[in-house]
């Protein structure tokens, strides 16, 4: 896309803002957020994850065709990362997390997408 076709989706919708404070790149300005210099979601990071035993991280990944499988979980290595970063858990070890990856079939491109499910000891439904 270009940025004359961007600026013509732009110009349609009133309600988009554009914030060109940062060299070339264009972001939409969220209003209910405030200047936060913490990272994000460090109000999570507490030791008290650390009682909290080992999560299970499920990718429910939907679509048109199925993917490789070492395709599916190596593209969730970024996704793990950013979890441990941010202190939803603890590393992203296998003695601290349980994975699993499942993947349904849908009709559409249009149905495509992806879930993250974080499910804690005790909270299994």
């Amino acid at each position: 896309m270009t940025e004359a076709e961007l600026q013509k989706i732009l110009d349609r919708n009133s309600q988009i803002k554009v914030d060109e404070n940062h060299s070339g790149t264009k972001r939409l300005p969220d209003p209910k957020r405030e200047p936060n210099d913490q990272a994000p979601l460090e109000s999570v990071r507490s030791p008290e994850i650390e009682g909290l035993g080992r999560p299970l991280i499920r990718v429910i990944s939907r679509r048109v065709r199925q993917l490789d499988f070492e395709n599916l979980t190596q593209g969730c290595k970024p996704l793990f990362d950013g979890l441990e970063k941010a202190g939803v858990i603890l590393s992203d070890s296998p003695k601290d997390i349980d994975r699993d990856y499942v993947q349904e079939l849908v009709k559409t491109k249009r149905e495509e997408t992806t879930f993250i499910e974080i499910v804690w000891p005790g909270d299994e439904s």
